[in-house]
């Protein structure tokens, strides 16, 4: 073990950190699992795993039950070598988890948060939270590893930048990474909120041995904005770019509302949160739902929470609302499945829950419109973590970039 850490010794050969990834994605294997999955000798793997032991990255956590001889010893990553920060920043609220270095989590922190503030006043606030969160866990800012964070916004590959946020747009111009790094003094790695969704199902399904089962699937989430994150052969699908998975503008109809992007007619504009509470309230101001009508004559302005209490309460033009959301939302990801085929589409963010009939929409749509070849086995689903799917993400992804590692070598 490590009796002390820097973050100038994370040094690792190519071969070592390879070893590193299984365990990351599957928790604790013996020499043979390793093996087997790193595709190289037992001899091999031998020897890095000896070295690895000794400079403190892995260490043995117990054995396998027998099957015939002696017990194989089972490794896993030391929890003690030093700790990971994960953020994920949404329209309307900021989470921020602390995890050890096996990524056990040690603490999470939700605060809601309205990213109109700007770059300065929203991060100067989760710079303290993670400054209490240290504290609180008797941590120094020397013994994190890695930090990443998820934006809801467009983020450029090669320089973590975000681009044309619509959601974001006083933060033109802001490097959260340069911030961070710069108060922190750690690697800091930025990507899209729904990737890190995408890539904390991921790392849950291999930890639960589904992995073979998902290899190529899409998560959805359906927030203040609407976003995509993709799955292919194992690995997070970012585009040429960066920008792949922008489906809240994919157009539905060319003569439709007009969009803040510009466009007529954007997925967003028709089926996302802004043209529920638009049309909750046309439902109110026109008598066809008292529970719509009720708080508009007192002034208030509806919410989602409006809604989502309507439709569970039966309201006939709630659940209309939000049933003919999901079945435009389901037109634009049946085209993704012709497209992608993926084995699973998983569904999150609060606007998911508003009512069954948003999924049963989505569901209707999708398997209706797809072709039968991509959508006989597929899965439209919510998201297995619920709402910690970006959390884990941003874990899993401090470590693989901290380390140079990539999805796909499970």
């Amino acid at each position: 073990m490590l009796k002390t850490f820097h973050q100038s010794n994370l040094s690792l050969l190519k071969e070592e950190s390879e070893i590193l990834s299984p365990l990351l994605w599957h928790g604790a294997l013996t020499r043979q699992q390793l093996a087997f999955v790193t595709q190289q000798s037992r001899t091999k793997v031998g020897q890095l795993l000896d070295g690895l032991l000794v400079s403190g990255w892995v260490e043995e956590v117990g054995q396998r039950d027998s099957v015939g001889g002696r017990k194989a010893s089972l490794y896993g990553l030391n929890p003690h070598l030093g700790y990971y920060l994960g953020v994920d920043i949404s329209g309307r609220e900021v989470s921020v988890v602390l995890s050890d270095a096996a990524l056990n989590v040690l603490q999470v922190h939700r605060e809601s948060m309205d990213l109109r503030a700007g770059a300065g006043q929203v991060m100067a606030r989760i710079k303290a939270l993670i400054c209490q969160m240290l504290s609180q866990q008797h941590i120094s800012a020397e013994q994190l590893l890695s930090m990443a964070i998820g934006v809801p916004s467009p983020i450029e590959k090669n320089t973590g930048l975000m681009v044309s946020s619509l959601i974001m747009p006083q933060w033109d111009g802001f490097s959260i990474q340069d911030y961070c790094s710069r108060h922190f003094r750690v690697p800091v790695f930025v990507d899209n909120d729904t990737n890190l969704m995408a890539l904390g199902e991921l790392w849950n399904a291999r930890r639960h041995g589904e992995g073979s089962q998902f290899e190529s699937f899409m998560v959805l989430k359906l927030s203040s904005s609407i976003g995509a994150g993709m799955v292919i052969n194992g690995q997070i699908y970012r585009g040429a770019f960066g920008g792949a998975g922008e489906i809240a503008h994919m157009p539905l109809d060319p003569e439709g509302p007009l969009c803040n992007c510009g466009q007529r007619g954007c997925l967003e504009r028709m089926a996302g949160e802004q043209a529920i509470l638009r049309q909750a309230t046309e439902a109110g101001l026109a008598g066809r739902s008292s529970h719509f009508q009720a708080p508009l004559q007192q002034g208030q302005a509806l919410t989602l929470a409006d809604v989502a209490r309507a439709a569970g309460e039966g309201d006939a033009e709630a659940n209309a609302i939000i049933q003919a959301a999901g079945l435009k939302i389901g037109q634009v990801l049946a085209g993704l499945t012709n497209v992608l085929c993926p084995s699973h589409i998983l569904i999150g963010g609060e606007l998911a829950h508003i009512g069954p009939l948003m999924l049963a929409g989505i569901r209707q749509s999708v398997y209706g419109r797809a072709m039968p070849l991509a959508a006989r086995k597929l899965t439209v689903d919510f998201t297995r973590l619920g709402n910690t799917s970006g959390l884990m993400g941003s874990l899993a992804h401090a470590m693989l970039c901290c380390f140079d590692l990539e999805a796909a070598r499970s």
